[in-house]
């Protein structure tokens, strides 16, 4: 089976770190595609001390009780998110 790892070109990732570190307000949002990697976007949301915000297909991906927790967005989503 073909790895299912996807990995952004170095120049792109570079420049997204770059506005990364210079945001003032980050915020995250994780689809379904994340559901294999949460640990590591928890853990990037943490660094950052960002919210996270799910579609709805990955909802449940980050609990509710979750201090960075905002919920799903879209209209089946929570007025936080």
């Amino acid at each position: 089976m073909p790895s299912l790892q996807i990995s952004p070109p170095e120049d792109a990732f570079q420049k997204a770190l770059k506005l990364l570190n210079t945001s003032r307000r980050p915020a995250i949002i994780a689809g379904h595609g994340a559901r294999f990697c949460m640990k590591e976007v928890l853990a990037l949301a943490e660094k950052l001390n960002c919210p996270v915000m799910t579609t709805f297909k990955a909802k449940g991906q980050i609990s509710d009780a979750h201090p960075l927790g905002c919920g799903v967005l879209g209209r089946s989503g929570t007025p936080i998110a």
